[in-house]
């Protein structure tokens, strides 16, 4: 069976038609979650980790331990946390800030 010219226009124009609505969807108020082009946003480019070495043995060896260049951020920290930015003191960072009913996290950690 032939179908005639004028339905297959309209089936073409159909066709067509549904393959650019989901392109014009995307408008400048979706959010950019949503939006399949976009991968991340605000994310530093990936990059290789690097630790220096006093020396070209201590390198070899790859201890960070025994590098005097890196200081490593493990340990116990104080952290609060409150429902919005503003709530946040402009002396928190000072430390003669009391913190003593902040809770303590140990890092690395997460704090969800």
């Amino acid at each position: 069976m032939v179908i005639p010219s004028l339905r297959l226009s309209t089936y073409l124009l159909l066709f067509v038609t549904s393959l650019t609505l989901p392109a014009l969807a995307q408008t400048e108020n979706t959010p950019f979650w949503e939006n399949p082009k976009i991968s991340s946003q605000n994310t530093e480019p990936a990059h290789a980790t690097i630790w220096p070495y006093n020396t070209e043995q201590q390198a070899i060896a790859a201890d960070r331990s025994a590098s005097t260049m890196m200081k490593s951020l493990n340990g116990v920290w104080k952290f609060k946390w409150l429902k919005t930015p503003k709530l946040v003191v402009a002396t928190f960072s000072d430390p003669a800030t009391n913190d003593a009913d902040w809770d303590d996290l140990p890092v690395p950690s997460n704090w969800q």
